[in-house]
């Protein structure tokens, strides 16, 4: 008895989880350096579905490493494309539905190493709703110096929300 209600705690709290990684993919992974954040949720949601997966199939089978990357496959594949293209829409609507045209000056020049490869940011500044905000861009190409000025269209009901105009 006590070990069929922690599994079915268990499912309820990965299926929760799951649900949970859906919506901050979708309405906040552009708080954060999108790929981190989306990478992070999907690891967590890769485990939940692992969990998942060992809790409703025989883990017995012979077969449980292929069915349990065919689960994966099958089921967090399509909902992580669901949650990228739900969270490009949600971009797209907020500046389609509340985008204002803003300015930002470049504040800081920094790159990030990895093992492979070097990319290059820059931080900029805008006043936005009466509040000053500080987000971060893509600098590869290396175009964007030290104090220029950007201009961006905001969505004014979720100011961290913005594109690049030039």
């Amino acid at each position: 008895m006590l070990k069929v209600e922690i599994k079915s705690i268990l499912k309820a709290a990965c299926i929760i989880t799951l649900l949970i990684c859906c919506y901050l993919g979708v309405y906040h992974a552009h708080r954060h350096f999108e790929f981190d954040i989306i990478l992070t949720l999907a690891l967590l949601g890769l485990l939940c579905l692992t969990v998942l997966n060992f809790l409703y199939f025989n883990i017995n089978s012979k077969w449980v490493k292929l069915r349990m990357l065919v689960f994966v496959v099958l089921v967090g594949g399509p909902m992580t494309t669901i949650v990228i293209v739900l969270h490009e829409n949600y971009k797209a609507q907020q500046l389609a539905d509340y985008g204002t045209d803003t300015y930002g000056i470049v504040t800081n020049l920094y790159t990030e190493k990895a093992k492979s490869h070097i990319s290059y940011y820059a931080d900029f500044e805008y006043n936005l709703n009466g509040k000053k905000w500080i987000q971060q861009t893509r600098n590869d190409d290396h175009r964007i110096k030290m104090g220029d000025t950007l201009k961006l269209r905001c969505s004014t009901a979720d100011p961290e929300v913005f594109e690049r105009k030039d």
